[in-house]
This record gives C-alpha cells, structure tokens and sequence, in this order.
C-alpha cells in the first residue's frame, strides 16, 4: 500500500515537470500577475479623485434709484379767468350777495361787491390774530342748514392773494366791528385757502371772500358737506 502510494507521488511530480516545460507562465490566481517565475499582487487600482470645485458666485445686483421729483409749489396764474368779467350779484339782504349750498362750486370776484366788513371787525371777531386793512371790497354769501353738516370750503385763488372767513350769524344784516359774532373760521395763507366748519340745524353762516388789499380779483369757491 505503501508503495503505491509513493509511486501515485512520483507520477504527479513527473506530470507537473513536465507541464512547466511544455509551459513558462505560472497560473497566477486573480489580482496578480507573473513576473520573472513569480506570482506578484498586481498594482493597486488608480483612484484619482478630482476634487476641484468650480464655485464662480456672480452677486452683481444693479439697483437704480434715481427718483425725479420735480416739485413746483409755484401758484400758477390764468390769465385768461382772471382777465374775465364775472356776474357780480347782490341779492341781499344788506351785503349778502347770493345764497350759496352744499355742493356749489362758484366763480366769483370781489369787484362790485360791499365795503362793509373790515380788519377792525375780523380782528374783533377773532378771525385774523395780524390785523390787516382789508379796505377794498369783499363778495359775501349766506349758507342755511336744517341738520348737522360738516363744511369744507376751498378757496381758489389764481390771481390775487385773497382770503377766505366763515362767520356764524343768525341776523338779516351784516355784522361789524361791533358786533359779536358766535364763530369766525378763516383762511388767511398765501395762495389758496380751505376752512372747515360744523354747522347744526336752523344755522345760518356767512361766507366772505375778501383781499387784504384793495385790487379787486376773480376767484372760484367750492363746498363739499358731509352729514
């Protein structure tokens, strides 16, 4: 049994000498190679990473903010309006001129109108706190209410400074300097003016339109209410 087994031995050796005559390449198991009658481990794999980052951020904002306010405070003349003969009405009583309502928009002018109410009686009515003469003629109209209303008057004045009063009154005739009035609203800036008032029911108020000099000019007059 031995014997068998060493001979089975020597038939293998014999067989593998020959195989690697007949052949020079190893049978080399997988990752390697044969090099000069040996098996080597093959080179490790290329693994080259490319980290490069392209961050190329453009935060360009382009923001315009030119504003062209051009702001021209300037009151404007109308020559044509101003130039204009308007109605000079006087339907009294006394100074009153025409009865005027909620709503009305007027073009009047202080030419032909009365020469009764002064600076002496604005001032005593507590209408203008810097006396002015107010000696030329003034245009006055008489407001009537039956319930409670809130008044804007607006002045329009494009060709001579002229000024705007309110006058709480109840009497058929005109007040003056001396007379006390209930209330005296005014509107006394350069250009064009706006009074508000409150009136209640049975209340009657005169509206006068007059210029802190003599020059007669047009004007237009407007009311606005609000119960």
């Amino acid at each position: 049994m031995r014997a068998s087994l060493a001979l089975l031995s020597l038939l293998a050796a014999c067989a593998f000498s020959k195989s690697s005559d007949d052949d020079d390449t190893l049978a080399c198991g997988e990752g390697t190679h044969e090099e000069d009658g040996t098996c080597v481990v093959d080179d490790a794999a290329d693994t080259d990473t490319d980290s490069d980052t392209d961050s190329d951020t453009d935060s360009d904002t382009d923001t315009d903010t030119d504003t062209d306010s051009d702001t021209d405070s300037d009151t404007d003349t109308d020559p044509t309006f101003c130039d204009a003969s308007l109605p000079s009405p006087s339907s009294g009583p006394d100074c009153v001129s025409e009865a005027i309502t909620c709503g009305d928009t007027l073009e009047g002018t202080t030419e032909g109108g009365t020469d009764v109410i002064n600076g002496d009686a604005l001032l005593s009515w507590y209408c203008d706190p810097f006396p002015t003469d107010y000696a030329g003629t003034e245009r006055v109209y008489e407001m009537f209410f039956t319930e409670r209303t809130r008044v804007t008057a607006t002045l329009d004045a494009p060709c001579e400074d002229v000024d705007l009063f309110i006058v709480d009154w109840d009497e058929d005739y005109c007040p003056t300097e001396a007379n006390s009035v209930i209330e005296c609203e005014a509107g006394t800036d350069s250009g064009d003016d706006t009074v508000v008032i409150d009136a209640f029911p049975d209340d009657r108020f005169l509206v006068i339109v007059d210029t802190p000099d003599e020059a007669a000019t047009n004007f237009r007059l407007s009311l606005a209410c609000e119960n």
